[in-house]
């Protein structure tokens, strides 16, 4: 009801709720530009090298991968001992995989912050990890801190191999390994600024008739058996990330969500493995959920073995216990 004057004028209610509906849609779609425009202020944009990196390979390699690890407590330095060991039984392996969340509770504030030291370095420098180069992705909890720094701490320690947000790293003939960062689902048409179309670009190359083995890193998972819901289960981001990677990769590893899961993607025809148990408190799992072949809510690692023929996963728990394998053949 307007009252004009002497008179009064009843203003219909759908138009009332009209009105507060185009208030309420401006001020949502401000919000979700907003956030979109903070998240894009916190992202590195600057590479720190080449967005392709060559690394020699013989007739095999061997990787660890382990995320949401970076607290400095015991349940981290179990599992870096754990590492530790396998490393020395091994007689030595090609690399670290780290998948994210790198530093917890706020990431880094520099390049030279202290909290490198604690929560990497002391972590993963024994006899036998400390001459292995590490791959890192960045995760959410790196994003709270200076995610620029992430990157240009390749500056200060040879080991941390980490040219950009997003790059490639081929292991000769035997292995392409492609590192995403989907904190931000960034997809543009500047493949050398947005890491979908870095993926989608990356992965239209051909390679010769003795394909390499292709496995995506990123912190984001595409699906998994967490209990804790949304972006640990994959969400908007699986989704839209499924029709670039289905049929022509054989693997993706993550974390955020924090345990340990194996399922087979039949629908993309991909492997998928979920390594979140680097030393963060564990999350419960769903192990009843349909296509789940492994799902451990326990601190661990993976193991990553490829040769020509084949690509062979294992879990380890904290302990250095064996929990499950499996392995992809070509053609699988």
């Amino acid at each position: 009801m307007v009252a004009v004057g002497t008179r009064v004028i009843l203003v219909p209610l759908s138009m009332q709720l009209f009105r507060l509906f185009r208030i309420f849609s401006v001020l949502l779609v401000a919000g979700v530009l907003l956030v979109i425009v903070l998240k894009i202020s916190r992202m590195p944009w600057t590479p720190m090298g080449n967005l392709v990196q060559q690394r020699a390979a013989a007739a095999g390699l061997t990787l660890f991968a382990f995320g949401d690890s970076g607290t400095g407590g015991p349940e981290q330095r179990a599992v870096a001992a754990a590492m530790e060991a396998r490393c020395r039984l091994l007689g030595g392996v090609d690399g670290l995989v780290l998948l994210g969340d790198i530093v917890y509770p706020a990431g880094v504030q520099s390049a030279s912050d202290p909290l490198w030291q604690e929560r990497v370095w002391d972590m993963y420098s024994g006899p036998c990890l400390g001459a292995v180069p590490i791959y890192p992705v960045l995760g959410n909890h790196d994003y709270l801190g200076n995610a620029r720094a992430v990157v240009a701490h390749s500056r200060i320690n040879p080991r941390w191999h980490f040219p950009h947000r997003f790059y490639e790293v081929r292991f000769g003939a035997l292995l392409r390994l492609f590192a995403v960062d989907n904190w931000f689902y960034d997809f543009c048409l500047d493949p050398d600024r947005c890491a979908m179309a870095f993926l989608g670009r990356a992965l239209e190359q051909g390679d010769d008739a003795t394909r390499p083995w292709r496995i995506a890193i990123s912190h984001y998972p595409l699906t998994s058996a967490s209990a804790k819901g949304g972006a640990h289960r994959g969400g908007l981001r699986g989704w839209l990330t499924r029709p670039i990677v289905c049929g022509r990769i054989d693997a993706w590893l993550a974390g955020h969500a924090h345990h340990l899961e194996h399922r087979t993607l039949a629908d993309c025809g991909i492997e998928h493995l979920v390594s979140g148990g680097g030393g963060k408190q564990t999350y419960k799992v769903r192990k009843d959920e349909p296509g789940v072949a492994f799902a451990r809510q326990t601190h661990g690692f993976l193991e990553i073995e490829a040769d020509p023929n084949q690509l062979r996963f294992r879990f380890f728990d904290s302990a250095g216990r064996g929990l499950y394998a499996f392995r992809r053949s070509r053609g699988s």
